[in-house]
């Protein structure tokens, strides 16, 4: 059997048998991971700013009523 058969849909289509995708190095791959990390960081930080915003608009809120 030969190692790249199509397909019936690529015969249909005509298409290439699919490019394997590039390997990423090693050190791409940790530039990727730190990059989500901070990432992921960055929206907590967001989120917890945002709530202690609220709380602080809410007893303002509160005093003035």
């Amino acid at each position: 059997m030969p190692k790249n058969k199509k397909s019936s849909l690529q015969k249909k289509f005509n298409l290439k048998t699919p490019k394997k995708r590039k390997k990423l190095t090693i050190i791409e791959l940790e530039i990727i991971n730190t990059v989500r990390i901070i990432s992921e960081e960055l929206t907590r930080r967001g989120n917890f700013y945002l709530k202690t915003e609220k709380r602080r608009y809410r007893k303002k809120a509160k005093a003035q009523t």
